[in-house]
């Protein structure tokens, strides 16, 4: 399955890096596509992620990087 959501806050390539591995420390994120220019995070996993699951890892950058649940 994949799920398409909207992070807001990368202006480099070593934030894709650190939103990029935040992603994939989920027990479920198989893999993780990240990008600066359009603003998103692409997961592929077995089942749904649940979008809370993912903000609570998120709560580590304070506020640096932001995750939505609206998905693109």
């Amino acid at each position: 399955m994949t799920q398409t959501f909207k992070v807001t806050g990368m202006s480099c390539g070593h934030c894709e890096a650190q939103v990029k591995n935040a992603l994939l420390s989920h027990k479920n994120v198989t893999t993780a596509e990240v990008s600066k220019d359009t603003q998103s995070a692409i997961i592929t996993s077995e089942q749904p992620v649940e979008f809370e699951s993912l903000k609570n890892i998120f709560n580590e950058f304070e506020g640096m990087f932001e995750i939505s649940d609206i998905q693109l």
